[in-house]
């Protein structure tokens, strides 16, 4: 490229000894006029370079935004896993108190002149045998006293209840989880593809061609001249 524009120079110089002094003021005026186009062509090309850093400084934030709420959207994900999981597993009527003579949990208690609870079939059975406590083997004062718990019954049916629903909400939170994973595999793709570089601007396509454009307007003015 130096060795052109040497070329270049030093046949406009030959040309400009061999004209007249009208002729070599309108070479001198086209030179000036393909300095000034080869300045604008440098400060476009600095313009565009400048920009294309612009662009890239925010295809990596971009990019690294785009990467952490990718992350965070799989820590949710699993967060919600986990949740699904207690609600599968966990339940409230495992809390409920089990007879003392049966072992098996309580569902519709009495009360023994104690306090202590059981089912009614199991209490009867056991006073059948014996006239003492299940609980602490002292004798009964009064073996017939044996009303409803209607407090604790009250607290097994929420129990049974709660439990119900939260067996819903895990069908339908593993439905969604489900979906959620789905959307999860397709951002997954995109973000393989943001990590891709931009395709090329438009801007870089004619810094590529510079000398191509330079060399036709110095070619075209020589020619005119």
């Amino acid at each position: 490229m130096k060795r052109l524009d040497r070329l270049i120079a030093s046949k406009n110089e030959a040309i400009k000894n061999s004209c007249r002094p009208s002729q070599r003021e309108s070479l001198e005026a086209r030179e000036r006029q393909l300095q000034r186009r080869e300045n604008a062509v440098a400060h476009s090309r600095a313009t565009i370079e400048a920009e294309n850093e612009r662009v890239n400084r925010s295809k990596k934030e971009v990019v690294e935004l785009s990467r952490n709420g990718f992350e965070a959207l799989k820590a949710f994900g699993s967060r919600c896993e986990t949740l699904l999981e207690l609600c599968k597993t966990r339940k409230l009527s495992e809390l409920i108190p089990v007879d003392t003579v049966s072992l098996d949990p309580l569902e519709f208690p009495v009360v023994d002149e104690n306090g202590h609870s059981f089912e009614l079939p199991s209490l009867l059975h056991w006073l059948e045998r014996k006239k003492s406590s299940p609980v602490t083997n002292d004798p009964y004062q009064n073996p017939d006293f044996h009303p409803q718990n209607y407090a604790l019954r009250e607290l097994i049916g929420k129990f049974e209840q709660l439990d119900e629903e939260n067996q819903k909400l895990a069908a339908t939170l593993e439905e969604e989880i489900k979906h959620f994973n789905s959307m999860l595999k397709g951002l997954t793709k995109e973000m393989v593809q943001v990590d891709q570089p931009l395709k090329k601007l438009r801007g870089e396509e004619i810094l590529e061609n510079m000398p191509e454009i330079g060399n036709t307007l110095k070619k075209s003015l020589e020619e005119s001249a």
